[in-house]
């Protein structure tokens, strides 16, 4: 795996998302990352197309892709494969973490 290819495709999805994930982070008439189904939704969209190999090997190991304001850590959860979006200027984050039929579901989704 060329980690340096598969982080400036990353970057580019964020880049291309961007307005979306600050609909997402600020909902209207919602709290920060209120709509959890859509972002969810997004979040498993997002890592459709990102091959399984960009976890770290070492479970303790974070993979971290920045771009502008945003940053998503690729990490291991509970012995699961788990994703961090966050927003710079704000302490919430989306973190989902994949479910046996290897959908991401929400784990702390709001939380900071």
């Amino acid at each position: 795996m060329n980690t340096k290819i598969q982080r400036h495709k990353i970057k580019q999805k964020l880049r291309a998302n961007k307005k979306l994930m600050m609909r997402l982070l600020y909902p209207e008439d919602n709290y920060t990352w209120g709509e959890k189904n859509k972002v969810v939704e997004f979040m498993n969209d997002l890592l459709s197309e990102i091959p399984k190999n960009i976890w770290p090997e070492n479970k303790e190991d974070y993979f971290i892709v920045k771009d502008g304001n945003w940053r998503l850590d690729f990490m291991w959860t509970d012995d699961k494969r788990a994703v961090n979006l966050i927003y710079f200027n704000d302490d919430h984050t989306a973190w989902v973490i994949e479910n046996k039929n290897g959908k991401f579901v929400n784990f702390d989704i709001g939380g900071s």
